[in-house]
């Protein structure tokens, strides 16, 4: 095969340039005939970066050997061989070629041919390893790795490659002292860095899994995936200067990768930052860059993630008073997501179905509770500061002067209920007047808030209603009743109100009060494309484009009448303002009299 070495030295230059097709043709004709041009068997599509702050690319490092590791490694074990029909230098560079083009079964041929003539080549068991990894028979590339160690038992690379088929396996802690022992062995080993981190990243050891991370980054500076996972963990950590830091710098090294779920990381970071227009910018690429991916790719997006981006879009083109695309934007997310009520709640809401006769039956009674959990939910880190900076919010104070004005001189610590609490606005301004405070609200993370204000006896995640309903019928004489219920800016999620003022009226005490605010129908700002005004006026309630509820004045009138709740205090008020606008609302203090 002497004569074969031009062509052996061509198929290295094709490798180098990653020309691996025309490197294929000259391997078909050296040694084709040798292993029978066995046909490739079927593959599934490789999995590629998972979409989770938990997960990222699947652990590389063993697949770099495909790529040329090894190649010093073998040039050893072949510098005093014979040249033969079938020379180790060509058949481990036509295995790398044909591995290269995923052509496995060529591979494998090439590989086991060669340990036939050198068993002792740990480099030859490593790739035929790696061969059998891709073929999904673990249990084979176990075993030539464990040759491969028997032979020398200080290979860093067949550590961190053993530690990667457990990792695959899902056994993280058996795992993780292979990649720590590979790396006892050559510290500056990238890959196993890389692996570890995922180990730990599985294991929520996030602090450790930073740390290998950055060690990727200062030995690989232009890795992408290791900025993207360390970003990630930052994510989840909510520092998201430092997430956002590091999913930029991802996005400008993979700049010719598809990586929509780095974007679309990006545009929640910037969304918890309060950075509202980048976050639309952001949210509006990640559409951008998944709409022209093929569907197999391994870094298109789920269903479920598209359908969300659609959605967050919609929210924040209606913050920003754009409710035609808004209303696009939940249209796509509700087709990709039949069940999504929050969806069909705004789209409803945006199309004002109520505004015609013969579709009012269709009015919502209320916001979907997921729908409020979840809204809440992501705008909890930033909400004090929005609602009393960007939107003047004033209902606490509001609330507490009319209350004050009430009771007077008869000011007293009692029983006080704060239904949806929030992060706790309200409870700071009535604290003065409770013996016992008690705040409920729908949304984990407001309650999570509002606990750590330290103003309350007890937060309570849940629907009002329900804990109302209880108290009533098996906690009553237990728990006790209340001498002021407060629900500042909450009854805009509900409809029909009914429910409520029963369920207050109930566990109200003897001349206990009910203060609130509402958004009043009278007061919505006449839109020729989204309602007839008649309607809304003859409407006890309307669902308006924001989905927020208005409620007419005789609505609240006869609830409370019919409750035995006298009005002590009604009052118009601009509780907030939207787009710099104000916002007409009413506040009522009404009074158990029976």
């Amino acid at each position: 095969m002497d004569n074969n070495e031009p062509l052996l030295q061509q198929i290295y230059e094709y490798m180098q340039s990653n020309q691996f097709e025309q490197a294929k043709e000259l391997c078909d004709e050296l040694i084709g005939p040798a292993i029978g041009l066995a046909q490739e068997p079927a593959i599934g599509p490789a999995r590629g970066p998972a979409i989770g702050p938990a997960q990222g690319p699947a652990p590389t490092g063993g697949q770099t050997s495909f790529l040329g590791q090894t190649n010093s490694m073998v040039s050893q074990t072949v510098s005093d061989t014979h040249k033969g029909p079938q020379n180790l230098e060509t058949l481990e560079a036509c295995g790398l070629v044909y591995a290269k083009l995923k052509d496995f079964s060529k591979a494998k041929l090439c590989f086991e041919m060669a340990l036939q003539q050198n068993p002792n080549a740990v480099a030859f068991h490593i790739n035929l390893s790696n061969i059998y990894v891709a073929l999904n028979d673990v249990e084979k590339a176990k075993q030539h790795l464990h040759q491969a160690l028997r032979l020398d038992p200080h290979h860093a690379e067949s550590y961190n490659n053993l530690g990667r088929l457990l990792y695959k396996q899902n056994l993280f802690l058996e795992a993780i002292p292979l990649f720590e022992k590979a790396l006892r062995l050559n510290p500056e080993y990238w890959e196993a860095h890389y692996n570890l981190a995922h180990s730990f990243t599985m294991q929520n050891q996030t602090l450790r899994a930073a740390q290998h991370y950055r060690e990727v980054i200062r030995i690989k500076p232009d890795h992408p995936f290791a900025h993207y996972n360390l970003g990630l963990l930052y994510f989840e950590e909510k520092d998201y200067e430092a997430a956002e830091t590091q999913l930029l710098r991802a996005l400008e090294l993979g700049i010719n990768i598809p990586m929509p779920s780095a974007i679309y990381y990006l545009a929640h970071t910037r969304l918890a930052m309060g950075k509202i227009k980048e976050a639309t910018h952001s949210f509006e690429k990640v559409i951008q860059s998944n709409s022209g991916l093929p569907s197999d790719l391994p870094s298109t997006l789920p269903q479920e993630i598209l359908a969300e981006s659609h959605h967050n879009l919609g929210v924040l083109y209606l913050r920003a008073e754009q409710k035609i695309a808004a209303l696009e934007q939940f249209e796509k997310a509700l087709s990709l997501q039949p069940n999504n009520d929050t969806a069909r709640h705004m789209i409803m809401a945006l199309k004002s179905l109520q505004s015609t006769s013969e579709v009012s039956s269709k009015i919502p009674s209320q916001a979907p509770p997921h729908y409020i959990a979840e809204l809440f939910d992501q705008y909890s880190d930033y909400y004090d500061e929005h609602v009393k900076h960007d939107l003047k919010y004033k209902v606490p104070g509001l609330l507490r002067n009319a209350v004050g004005h009430c009771l007077g001189h008869s000011l007293r610590p009692g029983r006080v209920l704060d239904i949806g609490c929030g992060t706790g606005l309200c409870g700071v301004y009535f604290r003065d007047l409770a013996l016992t405070l008690i705040g409920i609200d729908l949304s984990p993370k407001m309650v999570e808030k509002a606990k750590s204000l330290g103003a309350y006896e007890e937060v309570i995640c849940g629907d009002f209603n329900e804990y109302l309903t209880k108290k009533q019928s098996s906690e009553k004489q237990t728990i006790g009743n209340f001498d002021l219920i407060i629900a500042g800016d909450v009854l805009v999620y509900m409809g029909d109100l009914k429910q409520t003022f029963e369920n207050i009226a109930q566990v109200l005490n003897l001349n206990g009060r009910f203060a609130f605010t509402i958004e009043e129908i009278s007061n919505i700002e006449k839109m020729s494309d989204e309602s007839n005004v008649d309607n809304m006026s003859a409407n006890d309630y309307f669902l308006q484009s924001t989905g927020r509820f208005a409620h007419s004045i005789s609505y609240i009138h006869k609830l409370s009448q019919n409750n035995h709740l006298l009005i002590e205090l009604e009052e118009s008020i601009v509780p907030r303002e939207n787009q710099g606008k104000a916002v007409m609302g009413r506040l009522f203090v009404l009074k158990k009299e029976i």
